[in-house]
């Protein structure tokens, strides 16, 4: 009888354990981004802050070319979009990001293919983090608005 009850137990500290080791697995790949991707400010030209599925066709289309012009070596780990005033440009929400990432040691990657007033994509890299974290602006199809993103990203 006692030998069963040791079975037993350590049956059941074998399932806790898998239980622990598999939650653990599963809370590594959600685990909130990095601090200063969650405390970036939203651009001054925000109207709104919106949920993905709000936009669903035209938030997919501005990830797919992320991941595109980053010539697919990384994958968004975090997200957030913004309608913003249609009147904003490009340069000013670069430069508003630029600012706030550089209070937080991040520097502008440079990539040779891209193109200046077409490619509507900045990168910055955290160096000792190697955290990176990407802005990009979309036209949306039916509406004529405009949608900013923030994006965090991690090699693959």
């Amino acid at each position: 009888m006692f030998n069963l009850l040791i079975n037993k137990r350590r049956h059941w500290f074998l399932s806790a354990s898998a239980v622990i080791f598999l939650g653990t697995l599963v809370m590594a790949n959600t685990l909130p981004p990095f601090k200063e991707f969650i405390e970036l400010r939203a651009p001054p030209a925000t109207l709104v802050e919106i949920k993905n599925q709000d936009y669903t066709n035209d938030c997919q289309a501005l990830e797919k070319n992320i991941l595109t012009y980053l010539r697919q070596n990384f994958c968004i780990v975090a997200k957030r979009y913004f309608i913003i005033d249609p009147r904003a440009d490009w340069i000013s929400l670069e430069k508003f990001v630029a600012s706030e990432l550089r209070q937080k040691n991040y520097k502008r990657e440079k990539y040779a293919w891209h193109r200046p007033g077409y490619d509507r994509i900045a990168v910055w890299r955290h160096d000792s983090k190697n955290s990176y974290i990407t802005v990009a602006l979309t036209n949306t199809a039916e509406e004529k608005k405009v949608i900013a993103g923030y994006f965090a990203l991690e090699h693959k």
